[in-house]
């Protein structure tokens, strides 16, 4: 991508893009909550930005009500 923005989404597709098709991005940040849970998934991005660690670049995050997970996107 060539203004490297991380995608935020709720769409699974993107994971599938960049791990089946091996596009490059510079990571995802994938939502899973359910419509009456939505309002949890800004608060949780917050925390997720706020921690230390190796930060949201080169990483696809998926965010859901009970944990992150967080996992290194392919080299492309």
């Amino acid at each position: 991508m060539s203004q490297n923005r991380i995608v935020l989404t709720e769409d699974r597709d993107f994971g599938r893009i960049v791990f089946r098709k091996e596009k490059e991005v510079p990571g995802i940040v994938y939502f899973r909550f359910s419509t009456k849970d939505r309002a949890m998934q800004w608060p949780k991005l917050k925390a997720l930005l706020d921690a230390p660690g190796d930060g949201i670049y080169g990483h696809f995050i998926v965010i859901d009500k009970e944990r992150t997970r967080i996992r290194p996107l392919p080299d492309a």
